[in-house]
């Protein structure tokens, strides 16, 4: 069965250098994003695991899905082309959850007044955040119309030891869930499933799936096998039987909103602060050897977290309207959300804008859509920004769609009448791509593919200590 632990594993088997332990005791506030930002600053994102956490029993891990590389590991794929082909592949093939009497989560139950969140670690990410936040938690809440399971990656400041806030972007199934429950005027049951596989994860925090509800389903399909799942305690919901922890609660009022944040997200600013609904805690379930798996706010592991999924979700969404694309990327130097690039077998003049504007329709976070043909790899920026240079021309090439609505939480974002923050944004198409006729399309630069086919590695092996070599120098 596929959870935390079991992929950890594979990921000590696979790249053991990935993994890096600390012994010590490390202070919850700032230091535990301290050693994933230090270790940034050097272009590394190692997995964490901090034995010894001041105010708590429970070891932290975090980092774990900051590499593309480990994501990999989930389907043994050797390039980022085919790991987003075959996530989209499975997530075509839905397995529903299995349902059943209990699991190592249970092996904990506290409720009521003895279910205190002090037992878990007060993390504070970055300087400026409010407060002590949960933001790797698996949000399941139960669509009250179709009685489906939703469950959405959101961020929950710590306000008490039974009191958590509800912060999700009003794009989102789980915004549209809460609006329903404060039509009818119904207490909302949640539960924030802490600690599982990425296949979990990921399908709560960036699939995009085109109705409310399926995650569990796609999760399964990912780990090719029913996600077992168990009966809440205090809830009426159903959530993993093997995840590490479970916090179940009650939002009385979804009308009664508190302020929230600051809080750092993925595009490495602060998101402001936010009227959201408070989490009254009923219960928390866990392991008894339980580990707290964090997830680094504004870091790398933010970023690319989200990047696979979404990837799958627009690469599909996007050759419903444009069958010619060919592969999309979500690169990391916009946060993996605000600029897309696609590559097209282009047949005809147009197609590139059809493309782009498919691509902006895919998301409304995405600021900038890049269109390059098949000949450049979508996954090498340096690539990308080369076809840009040479292939584009902003008289005939670029779109502007002002006043579109666009990412809230993007600073650059505006109101109307330009006079604040708001939620609208310009976005753009580049189309990069040759037109199809009547262009003298310029020859690229290199060798015949004959001679490269003859020339192996072997041919040039690293000897920088070589006789002849250093008898030239002498």
């Amino acid at each position: 069965m596929g959870n935390l632990r079991t992929f950890l594993g594979l990921v000590l088997e696979k790249r053991p250098g990935d993994v890096f332990v600390v012994d010590r005791e490390v202070d919850p506030k700032y230091e535990i994003m301290g050693f994933v930002e230090r270790f940034e600053r050097q272009k590394k994102s190692p997995v964490f695991f901090f034995k010894k956490v001041n105010g708590t029993s429970l070891p932290v891990l975090v980092n774990l899905h900051a590499s593309f590389e480990r994501l990999m590991l989930m389907f043994g794929t050797k390039t980022k082309e085919e790991t987003v082909l075959r996530f989209m592949e499975r997530a075509d093939k839905r397995i529903p959850p299995k349902l059943v009497e209990s699991g190592p989560v249970k092996e904990k139950v506290v409720k009521g007044d003895s279910a205190k969140l002090s037992i878990l670690p007060q993390i504070i990410h970055n300087e400026l955040d409010g407060g002590p936040y949960i933001c790797s938690a698996g949000t399941i809440l139960r669509d009250p119309d179709t009685g489906s399971l939703n469950v959405g990656l959101y961020r929950n400041q710590i306000f008490a030891d039974d009191k958590l806030g509800l912060m999700i972007n009003p794009a989102n199934h789980g915004s549209y869930i809460l609006n329903r429950y404060r039509e009818l005027g119904k207490p909302v049951e949640v539960a924030l499933v802490i600690g599982h596989h990425p296949a979990f994860l990921l399908s709560a925090g960036g699939a995009r799936l085109p109705y409310v509800g399926g995650e569990l389903e796609l999760a399964g399909a990912l780990l090719g096998e029913s996600l077992k799942v168990v009966r809440g305690e205090t809830v009426d919901l159903e959530y993993p039987a093997d995840a590490e922890i479970v916090i179940e609660g009650i939002i009385d009022d979804p009308n009664n909103l508190v302020e929230e944040g600051d809080f750092g997200e993925y595009p490495r600013y602060y998101s402001g602060k936010r009227m959201v609904p408070i989490i009254r805690v009923t219960a928390i379930c866990m392991r008894h050897d339980a580990i707290y798996q964090d997830i680094a706010a504004a870091h790398d592991e933010h970023i690319v977290m989200g990047s696979l999924p979404r990837m799958a979700t627009y690469l599909k969404r996007i050759r419903e309207l444009a069958p010619y694309v060919r592969m999309v990327n979500l690169p990391k130097s916009a946060s993996s959300r605000a600029h897309i690039y696609v590559s097209i077998k282009k047949r005809n003049d147009g197609e590139g804008k059809q493309a782009g504007l498919a691509a902006l329709a895919a998301d409304p976070n995405i600021k900038m859509a890049i269109v390059v043909d098949d000949d450049i790899d979508v996954f090498d920026e340096e690539q990308v920004l080369w076809a840009v240079a040479f292939r584009f021309e902003a008289d005939r090439d670029l779109v502007l769609i002002p006043y579109a609505l666009g990412a809230h939480l993007n600073p650059s974002a505006y109101s109307l009448d330009r006079n604040k923050r708001g939620i609208l944004q310009t976005r753009i198409i580049i189309d990069a791509t040759w037109p199809v006729k009547g262009f003298e399309k310029a020859p690229v630069a290199k060798a015949p593919e004959k001679i490269l086919t003859k020339i192996s590695e072997e041919d040039a092996l690293n000897k920088p200590h070589d006789p002849a070599l250093k008898s030239l120098l002498e």
